[in-house]
């Protein structure tokens, strides 16, 4: 079942122990969280390099704002740039994509754990932390969200999640 996060799953798992929960990768295939806790309430969203590469710039903000589709807890109807600030449209288009996976699909998956709190892990964050970063600030800054500063393992990059309000 973890065939899509294999290459980096020792990282993961290892990152994790450290904080004393073991986690399960890939649980239930693409139906729900990447990373799910074992001994502790835990829900995370990994993106490994290729699909950043291929989906951050433009199809994850285009995906979560289409009313034409409809996928992993997404109602048809459901626009998420109805339910985030309009600054969003003066983000790069890889923060706005990093906005539809922590407003829209970590959001959806940490809302039906019943959590506040969720996880993104993602690979090569040389390439990539800088636009997740650009998307957090921007939502810490409309006080939607609070994190940390991010946390690495090799070439794996950590980012914990805390939803501020009912939003979204």
């Amino acid at each position: 079942m973890r065939k899509h996060y294999k290459h980096i799953e020792l990282p993961i798992i290892d990152f994790f122990k450290e904080k004393g929960v073991n986690i399960a990768i890939e649980p239930s295939a693409s139906r729900g969280a990447d990373i799910v806790g074992i001994s502790s309430a835990l829900i995370g969203e990994a993106k490994h390099e290729k699909e950043l590469r291929r989906d951050l710039d433009r199809a994850y903000w285009t995906n979560w704002n289409s009313t034409r589709q409809k996928f992993g807890g997404k109602p048809l109807d459901y626009r998420l740039a109805e339910h985030v600030p309009v600054g969003v449209c003066d983000l790069s288009n890889g923060a706005k994509g990093w906005v539809a996976v922590i407003c829209g699909q970590l959001r959806h998956m940490v809302n039906k754990a019943k959590l506040t709190q969720g996880w993104i892990i993602y690979e090569n964050f040389y390439s990539f932390e800088a636009s997740l970063m650009e998307s957090a600030s921007f939502l810490r800054e409309q006080r939607m969200i609070s994190f940390c500063p991010p946390e690495h393992r090799e070439n794996v990059g950590f980012l914990r999640i805390d939803y501020l309000s009912d939003k979204n």
